[in-house]
C-alpha cells in the first residue's frame, strides 16, 4: 500500500519483486454493480506502472505486469462460482465499463490509460527504439481484443436467451433489457443463423479487427475517430462480414467502450517487452504464382462464356484468338477464386507480348471481388508490345476472387499475350 507521505497513487515496490507461488483469496463483494466496479477498479490501479514509486530499474513496470495477470484472472472468473459463464461475462463487462466511467470522471483519460499514446493511436512523440514497434502492435492487439470481447458478449447473450446454433424457421428478435452495448446492438437486429455464424466465426473477428487496426493507424487519439473506425471496411453487402461489422460498429458509439479501448491500448504497450508478440494484422504474406512452372490453380473463364486462355508448361497463361458477339480479338480471360476472405494490399502482374499485328484499344482489367461482388476494378490501357512489362496495383481490399481480362481490338492471330507471373501480397496468413 502507499506510504503515509507518498502520493495516493504511488504504491511501494515490494521487497520480493517476483514471488514464485500464488495464494487464492476469496473476497466477498457487495452485490451491486458500482461496488463490483470499485473492486475491479482497485485491482486495475495496481496493474498500472505509473501508480508505483520510481526507481532506476523501472521495477514498477514488472510489478504492474504481474498485477495485470491477477486483474485478468479476476475479470475472467468473477461470479463464475454461482452463475453460468455467459452471465458472468456480460455482467463483468458492464461492471468494467462502469469502473472506467468512474475513473474517467475522477482522473480523465490519464487515470484510465496513462500508457496510451499521446498523439496518434499507433505512435507517441516520446517513442524510440523498440517502442515504435511495440506501439504498433499494441494498437493491433487492442483492436483484436476489443472485437473478440464484444463478439463473446454477443454470443453469450444469444445463449442466455435460449438461442442455439440450430437453424431457425423464422428470425428471432432480441428484446432484452440492455446490460452491455453488445445487447444494444443485438436488440436492433433479427437474429438468424447467419448472424450467429458471423459472430462465432474467428476469421470474421480477425477481418473486422484488422479493418479497425488499419483505419486507426495515423489517426489522432480521439473518441470521434474511434467511433468511425469501421466505416470504411467495404465488405460485401449482407455478407457475414458486413453483418458483423454493423454489429461491432454500434458498440463503438458507447462511452464506456471507448474508455475500455484506450485502457487496453495503453495496457498492451505497458505489458509488452523487447520480445514483441506479433499481432495477426501485422503478419504479412506475398504469394508468387510462377506460371512457367504450373497453372497456379487459375483457369479460363468458361463459366461466364469467356473461355479465352490456355496454360502451357514453360511458357505461362497464353491468350486465345476468339470472339465475343461476333468480334474477333486476341483475348486472355482467367480467374483465381475460392480462397478465404483475405485483405490484399498489392497485386503485381508480369506479362510478355510477342508477335505482330497488335491493334488499337489495348485494354487490360484486373477485377477484385468478394462474394461475387466487385470491390475494385483497375484498368491499364495501351500496354507496350512486343516486350515484357510489369504492372502493379497497391491498395486495400478484402477479397476471395481475382479476375483478369486482356484484349486488343483489331488484332490478328499473329500476336500473343503471355502472363508469366502474378504476386499477391496482403495481411494475415497466405490463403493460397
Amino acid at each position: 500500500m502507499p506510504t503515509e507521505r507518498s502520493n495516493f497513487s504511488r504504491y511501494v515496490i515490494p521487497v520480493n519483486t517476483d514471488p514464485e507461488g500464488i495464494c487464492c483469496v476469496s473476497i466477498p463483494c457487495p452485490d451491486d454493480p458500482q461496488w463490483r466496479a470499485q473492486l475491479l477498479g482497485a485491482i486495475w490501479r495496481m496493474s498500472l506502472q505509473s501508480h508505483y514509486e520510481r526507481d532506476a530499474a523501472h521495477t514498477g513496470k514488472d510489478i504492474a505486469a504481474r498485477w495485470r495477470t491477477v486483474y485478468s484472472e479476476v475479470r475472467d472468473s468473477m461470479n463464475k462460482c454461482s452463475q453460468p459463464a455467459f452471465v458472468s461475462n456480460t455482467t463483468l463487462n458492464a461492471t468494467m465499463r462502469l469502473a472506467m466511467r468512474l475513473e474517467f470522471a475522477t482522473n480523465g483519460l490519464n487515470g484510465i490509460a496513462p500508457d496510451r499514446p499521446n498523439e496518434y493511436f499507433n505512435t507517441d512523440t516520446g517513442d524510440a527504439g523498440d517502442e515504435i514497434a511495440r506501439r504498433e502492435h499494441a494498437l493491433c492487439n487492442a483492436c483484436y481484443d476489443y472485437v473478440s470481447t464484444i463478439s463473446q458478449d454477443m454470443w453469450g447473450i444469444a445463449l442466455g436467451a435460449g438461442i442455439t446454433i440450430a437453424s431457425f424457421a423464422t428470425p428471432i428478435l432480441f428484446v432484452i433489457s440492455p446490460i452491455a452495448s453488445a445487447v444494444a446492438a443485438l436488440a436492433t437486429m433479427a437474429i438468424t443463423q447467419e448472424v450467429l455464424d458471423a459472430v462465432a466465426d474467428e476469421d470474421n473477428r480477425i477481418q473486422i479487427a484488422c479493418c479497425m487496426y488499419q483505419a486507426l493507424q495515423g489517426d489522432a487519439v480521439t473518441q470521434a475517430n474511434f467511433k468511425l473506425a469501421l466505416t470504411g471496411c467495404g465488405f460485401t453487402p449482407l455478407s457475414q462480414l458486413e453483418i458483423m461489422r454493423d454489429l461491432i460498429e454500434m458498440t463503438l458509439q458507447d462511452d464506456g467502450n471507448w474508455y475500455a479501448f484506450v485502457a487496453q491500448l495503453g495496457g498492451h504497450f505497458a505489458a509488452s517487452t523487447a520480445a514483441i508478440a506479433e499481432c495477426i494484422c501485422t503478419e504479412t504474406f506475398c504469394h508468387e504464382f510462377d506460371f512457367t512452372d504450373n497453372d497456379g490453380g487459375w483457369y479460363n473463364r468458361v463459366a461466364d462464356s469467356r473461355p479465352f486462355g490456355v496454360w502451357q508448361a514453360g511458357l505461362g497463361w497464353r491468350s486465345v484468338y476468339g470472339q465475343i458477339a461476333g468480334i474477333w480479338d486476341q483475348r486472355l480471360y482467367i480467374v483465381r477464386e475460392g480462397f478465404a476472405d483475405t485483405l490484399v494490399t498489392s497485386v503485381k502482374w508480369v506479362y510478355e507480348t510477342t508477335g505482330t499485328g497488335y491493334g488499337d484499344g489495348r485494354v487490360w482489367n484486373m477485377d477484385l471481388k468478394e462474394g461475387g461482388v466487385r470491390q475494385h476494378l483497375e484498368s491499364w490501357q495501351d500496354y507496350p508490345h512486343p516486350e515484357v512489362f510489369v504492372e502493379e496495383w497497391v491498395g486495400e481490399e478484402t477479397i476471395d476472387e481475382i479476375e483478369q481480362s486482356m484484349v486488343a481490338d483489331n488484332t490478328s492471330d499473329t500476336c500473343d499475350f503471355v502472363l508469366t507471373k502474378v504476386i499477391v501480397c496482403g495481411l494475415g496468413t497466405d490463403p493460397f
